[in-house]
């Protein structure tokens, strides 16, 4: 087909490598995806401390009724395994419908670690910031510091940030916590 990868690796004491990513007819990868997609990434450091950047785009891509005008990924893999990232999609559509554009961002290491994400478009704003990190257990123990929703009008806050708690056993618990709009308040918990 015409899509591409290629690469290349040296695996001594220092670890080099770029991988370079042509995907110009995503349909041959899987039916009923369209679209394009490109990018590059570049390896560096040591097998003990690994590092790279990396760099992806999308044009057009579209499956199953739900499109993305274009995407770009751009993401880091630091020394002491920190990683930081950002992902912005524009002109995303599900069906018939507009959703706008999405713009997500992280950073951190696997103990502590934040990110937020932001959605603007003709029928929702929000954003979310979150902070957290994983104990020994495989827990993520985490805090929603901000929450703003807005619709029609409409204008909701989270009050004061929330603890998040996903278990390794897959129990989700959110803690007490109230959005507010204006006088109005909506509680759970």
């Amino acid at each position: 087909g015409d899509n591409r990868i290629y690469g290349t690796a040296q695996l001594d004491q220092a670890l080099a490598g770029a991988i370079q990513i042509e995907l110009p007819r995503l349909v041959q990868l899987w039916p009923g995806l369209a679209g394009k997609a490109s990018g590059d990434i570049q390896l560096s450091g040591t097998l003990e401390q690994p590092q790279a950047v990396a760099q992806l785009q999308g044009r057009g891509i579209a499956y199953d009724g739900q499109r993305v005008g274009q995407l770009e990924l751009k993401g880091e893999l630091l020394a002491e395994q920190r990683v930081q990232f950002a992902l912005d999609a524009q002109r995303i559509w599900s069906g018939e419908s507009e959703i706008g554009v999405l713009h997500i961002e992280g950073q951190g290491d696997m103990a502590a670690h934040t990110g937020q994400l932001a959605l603007t478009g003709p029928v929702l704003n929000s954003e979310i910031k979150i902070s957290g990190g994983l104990n020994d257990k495989g827990d993520w123990l985490g805090q929603i510091q901000q929450l703003d929703l807005s619709s029609h009008e409409q204008n909701w806050a989270l009050e004061k940030s929330t603890a998040v708690n996903y278990l390794s056993s897959g129990e989700l618990t959110l803690a007490a916590h109230c959005l507010k709009s204006g006088a109005s308040s909506l509680c759970a918990g």
